[in-house]
């Protein structure tokens, strides 16, 4: 018969550390080789076990010692269950797989998230844990923020690097950004046809030229293997225009393509600098900011929503989403009722001049038919910006597009000039954005009607 495993070993977990297989207790962090006596001395004098070393050492001592009891004291359990009894709590074991296994899937479950890092401290979470495993006793805060979390980003990666090299041929996307502290990063994401995300990349004090751009673009390209890229795809600024003329002459078979769901956006943007729309932008800001502004206007409209079984909340638009103007149109008029109620009230007072906008039927007439134009190109960039969107989708979502404004704006309250300028940009846009590939797609596709077009 084999010899029975000391209990010592629940209170390590298996790590690598600097290429080393080392045992670390689960309340300092301590690292031992593999030796029990050591290990048992160490627990006996751990100043960081929740209960004292001299609890842990007599649970240590002989195996199989009841293990339903709490990490926490006896004083602080009283509105809490107590843990498993009986012969679970009192036979309740996990070697050391099953502890690494279980340790593996906790740190996944706070990385994905995006849980804090000191939720195994907490002490509701250690009684819950206890419930439901006597034997398990979670990582602590140093062990999710270094070699599990290592581990975690190497078996990703892992699966990233997978997924890429068995695609036949894929696709690279960049974007970049300023994080919290005003870092600039690029972000890298490769189509296979699914999306992964690749790399991210700290420019540091570099300036986000086209042939630092194009540097960069080329590493990633080599680094995936030209042969396999046939697409990159960037926003339509001109830095990346000009990365782009640097790609190309190093890899003539890889086609630039700009970001449909951005060149989308800038249509949108587009729009909204129109006189008409931009004036009507404005007040409509003028009215959500006064409303939400003050505590009393604020809480009587949420009070008159939900008399109405409305959940709606004025939304002002974000600068990091696109669409958010459609967002704060539809918010205005789901609060509509609301609104104009208050204005009539006497028992709120609003200023006189936002009272006049909120009672105005040609307010409330233009914000809908902008509403009308705006819709469509927001549903067609959630639709293009989706994971599921193909190159084959581009063309006839862009036909569609122009079928549906050119409907609407004969019936819109834009003026002639302005309803030209809007078929003009719209064309505009639609051309940087198509591509030949584009059109090739979507002749291939067999989902398509090709006598649509």
């Amino acid at each position: 018969m084999p010899r029975a495993l000391s209990d010592v070993w629940r209170h390590f977990t298996p790590a690598n550390v600097q290429g080393k297989s080392v045992y670390m207790c689960k309340y300092c962090d301590k690292t031992y080789v593999k030796n029990a006596t050591k290990m048992q001395q160490h627990i006996a004098k751990c100043k960081k076990i929740p209960q004292g070393p001299t609890h842990a050492a007599a649970r240590s001592s002989t195996q199989g010692e009841n293990e339903s009891v709490s990490a926490v004291s006896e004083s602080d359990t009283h509105s809490s269950a107590p843990g498993p009894s009986g012969i679970r709590g009192f036979f309740d074991f996990m070697d050391d797989t099953s502890q690494k296994n279980a340790d593996e899937c906790f740190a996944r479950a706070i990385y994905a998230t995006g849980s804090p890092l000191m939720l195994t401290s907490n002490v509701y979470w250690k009684r819950f844990l206890n419930v439901l495993r006597p034997a398990y006793i979670p990582p602590t805060r140093h062990a999710l923020s270094t070699h599990l979390l290592d581990e975690e980003f190497s078996r990703v990666q892992a699966k990233v690097k997978q997924t890429i090299d068995q695609a036949d041929c894929i696709s690279v996307i960049s974007d970049g950004w300023s994080n919290i502290r005003g870092q600039g990063i690029i972000n890298y994401i490769i189509t296979t046809p699914q999306p992964v995300f690749y790399k991210s990349v700290d420019t540091k004090e570099n300036r986000h030229t086209g042939q630092y751009i194009a540097d960069e673009l080329k590493v990633i390209i080599n680094d995936l293997g030209p042969d396999k890229v046939f697409a990159l795809v960037t926003d339509n600024a001109a830095n990346m225009k000009v990365a782009w003329a640097h790609v190309e002459e190093t890899y003539p078979h890889i086609t630039t393509i700009g970001c449909a769901a951005h060149t989308l956006n800038l249509l949108l943007k587009d729009i909204m600098a129109l006189k008409t729309m931009d004036t009507l932008n404005k007040r409509v800001k003028q009215v959500l900011k006064y409303v939400k502004g003050k505590q009393v206007t604020s809480a009587t409209f949420l009070s008159k929503q939900k008399e109405k079984n409305k959940s709606t909340t004025l939304k002002l638009p974000s600068i990091t989403r696109w669409g958010g103007v459609v967002i704060m149109f539809d918010s205005l008029l789901e609060g509509k009722e609301s609104l104009q109620e208050m204005a009539i009230s006497q028992s709120v007072g609003i200023d006189s001049d936002i009272k006049k906008v909120i009672l105005d039927d040609v307010f409330w007439e233009r914000v809908s038919s902008s509403q009308k134009i705006l819709k469509p190109i927001a549903a067609a960039i959630a639709k293009i910006e989706g994971d599921g969107a193909i190159l084959s989708d581009v063309q006839c979502l862009f036909a569609e597009l122009k079928e549906e404004i050119q409907t609407i704006l004969p019936t819109s309250l834009l003026l002639k000039a302005e309803e030209t300028a809007v078929v003009k940009s719209l064309e505009q846009r639609r051309e940087f954005c198509m591509k030949p590939v584009h059109a090739a797609a979507y002749m291939l596709d067999p989902k398509y009607d090709k006598g649509i077009l």
